[in-house]
């Protein structure tokens, strides 16, 4: 037996008497694990990794699953366990990639005083004071999932190595340089860049990219589940490199740098679905900002109730889509993902025998099911002018981007009016505001009782991760007689987990609230506000509100997240 083996069978032998200590396994199950690892060793394997794939038994019952050894692991050393994400990508360079590997750790974040290090085996401390003497800083250790660890250090370390070449390469380049074909060239050290950093915001279900310019650096930011998160320090020559090559993908002008810019491309992922990606730059005090909104196309495809809406709500959102003419709004503010009800209900409709026409700004995902018109006001295109060329091109459904202005809701209205089906998007923050809202861009009352059929306001909410979440008693009822009459349910809260890297929430699921125009809504289109709301609110089939505490009884979502969303502006 080598060396090697020796201290693995050494460190693997210290776990399992760990483990018989805290009573952790079943009687007999250390002598069991012993047989199998000598029988079937997993040499490059971590211990945890190796235990895991045992199955073995627990106390009281159960298996000792990887999620349950890292919790004993944190228990039994008194390290808490931190999810290697976007805060350790800055600092990572810092530690040599061959010793982080050799050692199977990661530098997280670096104080005057003190370096927080993720490692993945507690036991082991012989790399402790050559780090401390290398940083110059006391060591303060946390615990990390052992795989996400491996992966990470091998991530972070192509990312500054990339960094650094592309850094030499373009020292400060000219818009020329910028603009010639070498930017386009997959060899490219900022191509690298470029591609890890779309791969790790596709790995981190980011729904956004920013290169937002600094002065000297250029800071990256993902949007997760709705917040932002800075991600990476960026040098200068870096960055403009890096937006440059996103440019050239999306067929954008590298020369210009004055003016916005929009541009869009596609992204096959592993699994057959294509991801949009839409790319916008703004000229900014600093230099050129660059967002990359990832949208996944899979989403709307998976119909209404992959959305979240169900019910009374969906089955009356189906009646009103069916209708063969009228105006139906979609509203909500940035963010609350009103564009994708549009696109679902659309493809719904979508069965050959509709001519289905959209007018946006931008188009949020094409579609070859639908005929789809980018505004472009630089030509005389604008939304009303685009509804009028619409009205001439025999459609049976109208989608419009957004109603902006006066004359859009005029032509919008005047669509439904001549025997289209009209969908359209609006910014107010429930449908009592929507309806009003009509009324203050000049439409004529009378034309809206003819006209509007129906307003669905939605909201997104930050989901539970359903791997860790566990029933808790509701320690705070008065947030609960906020949000609903009911007797005080039970409630759910996220404790973290892998699936969930330790944050609690895992995606978002939309909230709706939809208003059926009803004839007492029509007849107080033309009185005073207070009337109108009391119509309005008779008329609903849910509020954001109900619908908050609908999902928060359910165990969806949180309490704290279900108040936050139902006082955000909702009925």
């Amino acid at each position: 037996m080598g060396d090697a083996d020796g201290r693995r069978n050494a460190v693997m032998e210290r776990w399992l008497e760990a483990l018989a200590s805290d009573e952790i396994l079943a009687v007999g199950e250390v002598d069991r694990a012993r047989r199998q690892l000598r029988q079937a060793p997993l040499p490059t394997a971590h211990p945890l990794e190796q235990l895991a794939a045992l199955s073995l038994r627990r106390t009281p019952d159960g298996t000792l699953e990887r999620e349950a050894l890292l919790r004993w692991l944190s228990h039994h050393s008194g390290l808490c366990i931190e999810t290697v994400t976007l805060a350790a990508v800055d600092v990572a360079g810092a530690v040599p990639r061959p010793f982080a590997e050799r050692h199977s750790i990661l530098l997280l974040r670096m104080g005057a005083e003190q370096a927080v290090v993720a490692c993945s085996d507690p036991f082991v401390r012989d790399w402790e004071a050559p780090l401390a003497a290398m940083l110059g800083r006391e060591i303060c250790r946390v615990l990390a999932d052992p795989s996400e660890l491996r992966q990470r250090v091998g991530q972070f370390a192509r990312l500054h190595q990339s960094v650094r070449a592309a850094d030499q390469a373009h020292a400060l380049p000219s818009v020329t340089q910028l603009a010639s074909p070498l930017a386009d060239s997959e060899s490219q050290p900022s191509s690298a860049v470029a591609d890890w950093l779309l791969q790790y915001a596709m790995e981190q279900r980011a729904s956004d990219l920013h290169l937002e310019p600094r002065g000297a650096t250029t800071q990256v930011r993902l949007r997760i589940d709705g917040s932002l998160h800075t991600l990476y320090q960026l040098p200068d020559a870096v960055a403009l490199a890096v937006i440059a090559r996103f440019k050239v993908l999306a067929s954008m002008d590298v020369t210009e740098r004055r003016r916005p810019q929009d541009g869009r491309l596609h992204n096959t992922l592993p699994g057959g679905d294509t991801l949009e990606l839409r790319l916008a730059t703004l000229p900014t005090a600093h230099g050129e900002k660059l967002v990359v909104r990832l949208l996944d196309s899979s989403v709307v495809s998976g119909g209404l109730e992959a959305l979240g809406m169900m019910g009374a709500v969906l089955a009356a959102w189906r009646r009103l889509a069916l209708r063969r003419h009228g105006l139906i709004l979609v509203t909500g503010p940035t963010g609350s993902g009103k564009s994708a009800t549009p696109y679902a209900t659309l493809r719904t409709l979508a069965d050959g025998e509709h001519n289905i026409c959209t007018v946006e700004d931008p188009i949020e995902i094409i579609d070859e099911a639908f005929n789809q018109t980018q505004v472009r006001p630089d030509l005389g295109l604008d939304f009303a002018s685009g509804i009028r060329a619409l009205l001439r091109q025999d459609p049976d459904v109208i989608m419009i981007g957004e109603i902006r202005d006066p004359e859009t809701a005029r032509m919008a209205v005047q669509a439904a009016l001549t025997g289209h089906l009209v969908l359209a998007t609006l910014h107010t923050n429930n449908s009592f505001d929507a309806v009003a809202r009509l009324l203050d861009l000049e439409v004529p009352d009378y034309l809206l009782r003819a006209t509007l059929v129906g307003v669905m306001a939605q909201r997104l909410a930050r989901a539970l991760c359903r791997h860790c979440r566990r029933p808790a008693p509701a320690t705070e009822p008065e947030l609960w007689r906020q949000l609903s009459p009911s007797p005080l349910p039970h409630f759910h809260l996220a404790e973290g987990c892998l699936q969930c890297r330790h944050s609690g929430h895992r995606g978002r699921l939309a909230l709706f609230e939809l208003l059926e125009v009803s004839p007492a809504v029509c007849a107080a289109l033309g009185r005073n506000g207070d009337q109108l709301r009391t119509a309005v609110e008779r008329a609903q089939h849910s509020t954001l509100r109900a619908a908050a505490a609908s999902r928060a009884a359910a165990g969806e979502i949180s309490l704290h997240e279900a108040l936050r969303v139902a006082t955000d502006g909702a009925g």
